[in-house]
């Protein structure tokens, strides 16, 4: 939420649970912290290793949107991806509509709009 430009925090509660969430992902995804910190739209260093560590004071709202992006790529992976051996695997081999970068670089260096478009390509694929 925004209110007269300033964006809104979440409660803590939700920040660590989302956090949690997102970090167990990246783990289970083989993701680097280079990658997981782009994924979270480059909060600085410091941020970055205190949410990792549990710390959740201060989590942007725009951090938690793209977590929840990034929650619902891994819902639709899971409908077309069936282990995640493969998953890992399909995000590190360049892909030709990706303008042949591996799908993680892509999500690593896009903007909220572009983890949208990239779930949608992975909808697209399941259908």
């Amino acid at each position: 939420m925004r209110h007269e430009g300033l964006e809104l925090l979440p409660d803590s509660l939700e920040a660590e649970r989302d956090l949690q969430v997102f970090f167990t992902l990246m783990n289970a995804w083989g993701i680097r912290n280079c990658h997981a910190q782009a994924l979270l739209g480059y909060p600085d260093q410091k941020s970055y290793y205190l949410w990792k560590r549990g710390y959740c004071a201060g989590v942007p709202r725009s951090v938690l949107d793209r977590i929840a992006i990034v929650r619902t790529i891994d819902r639709v992976r899971q409908a077309v991806y069936w282990t995640d051996a493969e998953w890992i695997r399909w995000l590190d081999t360049p892909n030709r509509l990706l303008g042949k970068v591996p799908p993680i670089e892509y999500m690593a260096n896009t903007s909220l709009e572009g983890l949208i478009e990239f779930r949608g390509l992975l909808q697209r694929m399941r259908a």
